[in-house]
């Protein structure tokens, strides 16, 4: 009986090594092989997550950027002027306010957007029409004003507003305002 034990005793050796080679050269391997499989995965279903979330973000910035080239002023600066002008004609005409000083003036300016491996760097240029002006009025018209240039179909946006009482009273009030118009198109290009 004990020969039969002496011939089995190796055989279970080599088996138990063979057991122990298996685990630690092919399943830990394959496990952890597994895992990291599994690990991106889930990374990249989360990339994908995000990109979705991202892709009506995208849908709604391009929509904006259409309508900033589709909306600017024109690209003729004395049309792009003269629609200006006679937006503050209106403006001025629907408030009833006085208007005692205007002063437009064309600014260049360029942007240089630096690229990555999808887009080059490439500098573009626009301008601005710059117009600062002082009207004078009451605070009912005061408002009026600033209200029908904040809701003005044209590109403009306001970057500095004063208002200041000019008596005692403050029933006359000073309204000094600054809008930019925005002008972009072929002719920049």
């Amino acid at each position: 009986m004990r020969n039969k034990r002496e011939k089995l005793l190796p055989i279970f050796a080599i088996l138990a090594v063979a057991i122990l080679a298996g685990d630690r050269l092919v399943l830990g391997p394959l496990v952890n092989s597994w895992q990291t499989r599994a690990a991106k995965i889930i990374e990249l279903e989360g990339n994908v997550g995000n990109g979705n979330d991202l892709l009506p973000r995208a849908k709604l910035n391009t929509k904006k950027w259409k309508r900033y080239w589709e909306g600017n002023l024109n690209s003729t600066n004395s049309i792009a002027e003269d629609e200006v002008l006679r937006a503050i004609e209106t403006w001025t005409a629907d408030s009833r306010i006085l208007l005692t000083s205007i002063k437009p003036q064309w600014q260049n300016h360029e942007y240089e957007f630096l690229g990555n491996e999808i887009a080059e760097n490439k500098t573009y240029s626009y301008r601005t029409y710059d117009v600062r002006l002082v009207a004078e009025g009451t605070m009912q018209e005061a408002v009026e004003f600033v209200h029908a240039i904040e809701s003005d179909e044209l590109p403009l946006k306001i970057e500095k507003l004063e208002l200041a009482s000019r008596e005692k009273t403050g029933k006359l009030i000073s309204v000094s305002v600054h809008f930019t118009g925005l002008q972009l198109g072929e002719a920049l290009q």
